[in-house]
Formats: C-alpha cells, structure tokens, sequence
C-alpha cells in the first residue's frame, strides 16, 4: 500500500467521524495507549510498571530510530544538493525551500523550482520551444479521419519496427509513388 493510497483512507475515515485526519490519528494513539493500560491494569502492580517502562524506552527507541533516519534523509539531501548546485551552500538556500522541504520536497527539487519562480521563468517559453522541434522532426500520423498520409523513404528508414508494422498498408501505397 502506498503513502497516498494509506492517506486517503485515513482521510476518509476521519470525515466518517467527522474529524480531521490530525484528530482521527491522535484518537487512534490514544485509544491504543489506554488499551495497553488497561491491559496492564490486570497485572500485579510491579510487572504493570515493568511493562510500562518498557513500553516507555521502546517508544523513545523508535523515536530515536526516526530522528537518526530523519537526519540522514536531510544529509543526502544536503549531498545530493551540492552534486547538483556546487555554488550554493545550504545557508544560501530560503526558507521558502526550507519549509517545502519540510512537507516532503527533496531540497534539490524544492530549490530548483523556486530558481525558476524567482527567474520569472516558469518553463513554459522552453517547454514549448521544445515540442515545437519535436514536432516538426516527428512522423507524419494518420488519423482514422483524415485522408492517409504518403511516407517517404526517409520516413519508413526512420520508423521503428512497431511503427512500420502499425502503417504497413500504408506504407506499401506510399511505395508505389516512390522514384528509385
């Protein structure tokens, strides 16, 4: 199960329980602790507290355990940040960057995508530039529409195997109007 398929079940039972999903989790916590409680309720006095303080240092383990895994997230991400961006050190980078990273963008896209907001460039003047030249180098495609298009020589030498065999009639018309 993936992060955001796990997200919107957790969303949609919290709108079942008219809740928010911040509010239906910490109830889960909660409800959880208090049944382990009451489970120890049931147990002589010293092993409850026995149980209960290792219930305590597992949880600051695991806290611990997602705090180093945290901090080793940021430092490859620092790592990968310097490859990507030699010139610009961590402390240069906003903290506009900073606060996307917090929500999940690795820091070399975050930065990157403000480079281009903070140029005034969305990328789309480029964008188009470039499906613009590969347009005018792709194929010549017939729709079921329109009237069938000649290919040249050049087209069909160009084509792959998959795409010759998708046009073959096609081609073979074509062929009667090539001069050899």
């Amino acid at each position: 199960m993936t992060d955001k398929e796990m997200r919107r079940i957790v969303d949609e039972l919290a709108e079942d329980g008219g809740l928010s999903p911040e509010e239906y989790l910490i109830g889960l916590v909660k409800t959880a602790n208090d049944s382990k409680m009451e489970k120890f309720k049931s147990y002589p006095e010293d092993v409850a507290k026995q149980l209960t303080a290792a219930e305590k240092t597992k949880s600051e383990h695991r806290k611990a355990k997602y705090e180093q895994s945290e901090k080793e997230s940021v430092d490859t991400q620092i790592g990968e940040f310097l490859k990507a961006f030699p010139g610009v050190s961590p402390e240069e980078v906003p903290e506009e960057v900073w606060n996307e990273v917090k929500n999940g963008i690795s820091l070399s896209h975050a930065y990157a995508l403000w480079k281009l907001k903070s140029a005034g460039d969305t990328g789309t003047a480029k964008a188009e530039e470039i499906n613009a030249a590969n347009a005018s180098r792709a194929l010549p495609v017939a729709n079921d529409r329109s009237e069938p298009l000649d290919f040249t020589k050049e087209d069909v030498e160009k084509m792959p195997s998959s795409a010759v065999k998708g046009n073959y009639k096609k081609i073979l018309n074509s062929m009667k109007k090539w001069t050899f």
